[in-house]
């Protein structure tokens, strides 16, 4: 038994500057570790109390809470409603719709001939382009 506490002494009187070292750390990091815990007790009380007004403001607007999430439902039922239908014409009439595309598109083409011709021939639209053959003698 004393072998090993001279042992133990002698290793303790070897390291002891590494030992004081590291007490020292210690003893650093917990001072540095007071004003953090102190932070952290800061906040954890704010969040509390933001908590406490979040929990009071949800408990004062309860009704009107709820009555939104009511009329926001119903609102989305009406706009799946629209939709589907929307969807359904869509089906019906999807021949007349491509029917109708294919005339706009066929008046279109039509318009941009016509302001072409315009942009040529400006007195086309006082002048007949393919006026009457005249005959000699003829009275107009």
């Amino acid at each position: 038994m004393s072998a090993t506490l001279a042992t133990t002494r002698g290793l303790l009187e070897e390291n002891r500057p590494q030992i004081r070292a590291t007490l020292q750390n210690l003893n650093g990091g917990s001072q540095k570790l007071e004003p953090l815990l102190e932070d952290l007790r800061r906040t954890s009380a704010e969040t509390s109390k933001a908590l406490n007004n979040v929990d009071a403001l949800i408990g004062e607007n309860r009704p009107d809470l709820r009555q939104a999430i009511g009329q926001l439902r119903r609102s989305l039922t009406t706009v799946t409603d629209v939709t589907g239908r929307l969807d359904q014409t869509l089906d019906v009439n999807a021949e007349n719709i491509d029917e109708l595309l294919d005339n706009l598109r066929r008046a279109s083409e039509n318009l941009n001939e016509f302001t072409a011709t315009i942009k040529n021939r400006p007195s086309s639209l006082i002048r007949s382009s393919n006026p009457p053959e005249h005959k000699p003698g003829e009275n107009r």
